[in-house]
């Protein structure tokens, strides 16, 4: 059917043209293979809506917004966010929980150095759907969220994507402990609901700097960073995702930054971590001169492999002269290079999952 300047496939369901300027779909898919130049489109029931019709359509009441992150950057201000398109335009609006996002990406095998951002406090919960993005960039999702810029996020992932990192942090220091986190929160699934695998993220951290002891690199793939580095609220709850740090990044892959507290709920999806650090593969941060933090972590489904190859000669010397072996655990708390006193206490908690 052609209505306007657009031309509409549409499977399944019907379509009932109201005028040259409006249209409503009642079940099926829709999609414009050219210029849209419609003024009020409605979509009812919940069918998906591909928006490169209209980025200010409405599904089922929540209106649609879907950006190109080959063309800028998406980035949330507070309530404020922008972005461009497939076509370039400039997509903007005021943040309300009944928004949802859609961030895609055109020629997406070549990686782009634009990221998400969501900056500063936003009020109601951010609901994101990422399909197919490939962003090279340092901190390519970037979620700040320690007090007074507190955010709630839904990460919802379909087809293959593939980013340097996630940060994401609610204490906004180096040596978080529990108790300094805000009431923020991040959730990671498929968009395929909770519990899928399908949908998956892949996120490869840029080769930290390196001396004779290692890396000084200390950012978790998905989490804190060395300088705020608490962890709290994270919940993987759908979704595969495959973190593959190494010796040269010295972090952990799920959790806290340098020295960081996290506190981390697995409920479903598939997850595949490797490090090579005193960070834990998924749970407290690194350690260095100071000790490795503790974490409290819950897994009550999916399936997880946790892989950690670190191992360091201690600085300190034991009583008969010899250096100590430091090793890190793939699930728990971070250990330490230098410290042999005891870091902060690890609770792992498993009732599910493989």
């Amino acid at each position: 059917s052609t209505v306007g300047t657009a031309t509409v496939n549409l499977l399944g369901g019907t379509i009932t043209a109201k005028a040259n300027s409006q249209y409503a779909i009642s079940g099926g898919y829709s999609q414009a293979s050219s210029k849209y130049n419609a003024t009020n489109v409605t979509i009812n029931d919940s069918v998906r809506y591909d928006a490169l019709i209209n980025p200010n359509a409405t599904v089922s009441g929540n209106k649609q917004f879907v950006f190109d992150l080959a063309k800028e950057s998406v980035i949330f201000n507070g309530n404020s966010f922008s972005g461009k398109d497939s076509d370039g335009k400039t997509i903007t609006g005021t943040h309300t929980e009944s928004n949802r996002y859609f961030v895609r990406q055109s020629n997406n095998a070549v990686a782009t150095t634009n990221s998400i951002q969501l900056n500063n406090k936003i009020s109601g919960t951010v609901n994101i759907e990422i399909d197919g993005i490939n962003s090279s960039t340092v901190n390519s999702i970037y979620i700040p969220a320690s007090t007074g810029i507190e955010k709630d996020v839904v990460l919802s992932l379909k087809n293959n994507n593939i980013v340097n990192n996630i940060l994401y942090y609610t204490v906004a220091n180096e040596t978080s402990k529990k108790g300094q986190e805000s009431n923020s929160t991040l959730k990671i699934t498929s968009a395929s609901g909770d519990g899928s695998e399908e949908g998956k993220i892949t996120v490869i951290p840029t080769k930290g700097s390196t001396d004779e002891n290692g890396s000084v690199h200390y950012n978790a793939a998905i989490g804190g960073t060395d300088g705020q580095s608490g962890v709290t609220g994270l919940h993987i709850a759908g979704g595969t995702l495959i973190v593959e740090a190494d010796t040269s990044n010295d972090c952990s892959a799920i959790g806290g930054g340098g020295n960081g507290y996290a506190q981390i709920l697995i409920s479903g999806g598939y997850i595949n971590a490797k490090n090579a650090s005193t960070g834990a593969t998924i749970g407290g941060g690194v350690g260095y001169t100071a000790p490795g933090s503790g974490c409290d972590i819950e897994i009550t489904g999916g399936t997880i492999i946790a892989e950690n190859t670190g191992k360091y000669k201690q600085a300190y010397i034991k009583p008969n002269g010899t250096k100590a072996w430091c090793y890190g655990v793939a699930i728990g708390g971070g250990s330490s290079y230098e410290q042999s006193s005891a870091g902060d206490i690890a609770n792992v908690t498993i009732s599910g999952g493989n």
